[in-house]
C-alpha cells in the first residue's frame, strides 16, 4: 500500500466542474475535491484521503491507494486537459511494516454516525453515535463525545489497541450530497477529529482498516487514520 500526496488547484477544480455540478455543490469543498480526484484517477483510487494543507489556491491532499505514482500519473494522463490543470501529479511512498507492539501516534478525521433502522426507534436514519448513546443510557450517567467517539473508533480498527484518544475537535457541519436524480441535497453530519496512540496487536489486520477507512463519508476526505512514530 502507498502513501500518496496529490495538489488539487481548487480554482481550477470549480473551474471544471461548474459545466456539470449544480450551483449548491460549490457550498462543500469535500464534494468538490471527491469529484476532481475520481475524474483526476478515473474512479476512487486514492481513498481514504484527507485535506492536509492549503495554501492559497492549492489544496496539498493525502490518502492512501494501492496503485504507485506511475500507475496513478499514467491514469491522470487520461483525464481531460482541464481535470489535469485541476490535479497535479501525484507523489507516494509505500508504507513500511508495522510490527506487532510497536506504537504509532494517530490522526483521523471522522464522520461517527450510525444507521438505526425505523424499527428500532422513532428516530432513524443516519444519526451521531454520541445521540443514540445518550437515548439509550438514559438517566443511567453522564457520557462525553470524546468517551463515545473512542468507544465508536475503537470499534472499528481492527489490528490495533486505542492506548489514549482524545477529542480536539468537534462540529456539525452541512455537507452537500448528489442524489440519483442528479440534484444535490444538503445533509448536516457531525465531525469529529481524534487523536492519540495505539499500539499494533496485528498488522495485517490494522492494514486492512486502514486501508478500507473508518465510519462514514470514506469518499468524502473523513476516515483517514495518519500514522505517525509515538
Amino acid at each position: 500500500m502507498f502513501l500518496v500526496q496529490v495538489p488539487v488547484d481548487f480554482t481550477a477544480a470549480v473551474r471544471h466542474l461548474k459545466q456539470f455540478l449544480q450551483p449548491s455543490a460549490f457550498d462543500d469543498e469535500t464534494l468538490i475535491l471527491k469529484t476532481i480526484l475520481s475524474e483526476g484517477f478515473s474512479g476512487g483510487v486514492v481513498r481514504p484521503w484527507a485535506a492536509h494543507a492549503q495554501r492559497g489556491p492549492i489544496t496539498t491532499v493525502v490518502g492512501y491507494s494501492q496503485a504507485g505514482a506511475d500507475q496513478l500519473n499514467k491514469r491522470r494522463a487520461l483525464a481531460l486537459p482541464s481535470v489535469q490543470d485541476a490535479v497535479g501529479q501525484a507523489l507516494t511512498a509505500s508504507l513500511p511494516p508495522l510490527a506487532s507492539g510497536e506504537r504509532y501516534r494517530f490522526s483521523i478525521r471522522l464522520v461517527p454516525t450510525v444507521r438505526i433502522t425505523k424499527s428500532e426507534t422513532r428516530r432513524y436514519g443516519e444519526r451521531d453515535a454520541f445521540l443514540v448513546k445518550v437515548e439509550a443510557a438514559g438517566k443511567e450517567g453522564p457520557l462525553t463525545r470524546d468517551d463515545v467517539y473512542r468507544d465508536y473508533l475503537r470499534a472499528r480498527l481492527s489490528g490495533a489497541t486505542i492506548e489514549t484518544s482524545r477529542l480536539v475537535q468537534f462540529r456539525l457541519r452541512p455537507f452537500m450530497r448528489p442524489r440519483d436524480d442528479g440534484s444535490v441535497a444538503k445533509k448536516t453530519m457531525p465531525e469529529a477529529v481524534l487523536e492519540g496512540i495505539i499500539t499494533v496487536s496485528d498488522p495485517e489486520r490494522l492494514i486492512a482498516a486502514i486501508t478500507q477507512g473508518i465510519g462514514r463519508q470514506r469518499a468524502y476526505g473523513c476516515g483517514m487514520l495518519r500514522l505517525q512514530p509515538a
